[in-house]
Parts: C-alpha cells; sequence; structure tokens
C-alpha cells in the first residue's frame, strides 16, 4: 500500500497494529532534497493511519483499514492508541522540503477507529493555528503519550513538551506547554507513566543531549525534575 510508504512508528491494541506513515519527503519531478521548480511535497504516498489484523493470522498481517490526509497527517510521526481513538503527532514540513502544496508546520490529530475498516478523522489542532502562549507548541510534533484524560506530545521544532486535554477526544485542548532549548532540545519521543513523563532528544549537541524526566502528577502545571 503507498499509505505504509515510509511508516515511522507503530502501536498495538486490541489484536491490531496501528502504523503511521510520514510523506517520503520525495518531490515532483526531482529526488528530496535535489528539488527544481515546479516542485512539490506532496508525491500521493505517506501521510496516514493504516490498521492491520495482526491478531487472526500473525502470519500473515491483512490491512482492515486506512486514512489518508495531506493536510491533518502531513508528515504523520508518532501514534497512540486509547479506547476507541488513534491520536497522532505529525511533523508537518521539514526543513529544505518544498513549501507547497502541502503548508502544515506540525499537527495532533484524533481518528475515531471504533470500526477499523473506516478510521475517521474527528478532531484536529494545527500548529499554525496556535497563539501565545501556546506558539509552536506543536511545531514538527514527534510523538505521542496517553495516561488518564491526557496526551502528552513532543515537537522537536520548537524543543517543546506539550499536554493535551483529551477528555473530550473530539474536542481536545491545549492545556499547557513547556518550551526549554537545553533539557528538551530537539524532543523526539515520549513516555507518560504514574505521574511522570519520559522525553528522549534527538540532538547531535552531546551538551544538549538528555533523557529528561518530567513531572505531570499536575498536568497543567509540568516541570522538569
Amino acid at each position: 500500500s503507498n499509505n505504509l510508504l515510509n511508516a515511522s512508528t507503530v502501536n498495538i491494541a486490541g489484536g491490531y497494529a496501528y502504523v503511521v506513515s510520514k510523506n517520503r519527503n520525495t518531490c515532483t519531478p526531482g529526488p528530496y532534497p535535489n528539488c527544481s521548480p515546479p516542485a512539490g511535497n506532496d508525491d500521493g504516498t505517506g501521510d496516514s493511519l493504516t490498521i492491520l489484523d495482526i491478531h487472526t493470522n500473525p502470519a500473515v498481517p491483512a490491512i482492515v483499514g486506512t486514512i489518508q490526509s495531506s493536510t491533518e497527517l502531513f508528515g504523520a510521526y508518532g501514534v497512540a492508541v486509547s479506547g476507541h481513538y488513534a491520536f497522532v503527532a505529525a511533523q508537518g514540513l521539514l526543513g529544505g522540503q518544498p513549501d507547497l502544496p502541502d503548508t502544515s508546520t506540525g499537527s495532533f490529530v484524533v481518528i475515531d477507529v471504533s470500526t477499523p475498516a473506516s478510521p475517521t478523522i474527528v478532531a484536529h489542532i494545527d500548529n499554525s493555528a496556535l497563539r501565545a502562549p501556546f506558539t509552536d507548541a506543536l511545531a514538527h510534533a514527534d510523538s505521542v503519550s496517553i495516561s488518564g484524560h491526557y496526551a502528552y506530545v513532543t515537537a522537536q521544532g520548537s524543543d517543546s513538551f506539550t499536554v493535551i486535554d483529551i477528555s473530550n477526544p473530539t474536542s481536545p485542548t491545549i492545556a499547557a506547554s513547556i518550551s526549554d532549548s537545553v533539557n528538551l532540545a530537539n524532543a523526539a519521543d515520549v513516555v507518560a507513566q504514574n505521574g511522570y513523563a519520559y522525553v528522549a532528544d534527538q540532538t547531535s549537541n552531546l551538551a544538549h543531549s538528555n533523557f529528561t524526566v518530567v513531572d505531570v502528577s499536575n498536568p497543567v502545571a509540568p516541570k522538569i525534575v
């Protein structure tokens, strides 16, 4: 399936594998990053969530449903599943990539997967729409972890850790966000559990290369410990 090209992350729930795929960063007419006008950033692949049945016959995993969106899921990179919903962090544009036709700089997407054969996007927060105090809180969003009624998202482009209230999954709202160019530099992955979130970064700067623990016992006031 073209939707599985450049697959990035997988999460398992209820006998299904949920795989997100980012755009493979090729451009028309030349291969990324050697683009020459007219060039675009969307060749119709990736930017998707694909659901595979891995329970019926693990030796023969089968695609049962998929959803592709070059806007909401542009650069889909992280996924977590809780209840009837999949929560996706999407990177958006990459440095050096042509900036058209897809223009998202990052996003958080909620997908209803109660019917695996027909996943449906039910909510979307786009980074470009965010304003102070949460400006760029989802810039180049990389990963998401769910704990309780909150989603915890890392955003590499702004060295950020963002808390999103998902008590109503169809209407998520940002509850808090912290940016730290030292302790969260290029924050790339997160797991939340028992009042703490654990963040791994992707920086190549040894002085700022960290494993960081964030106290989220009060989700609206996270603090690095």
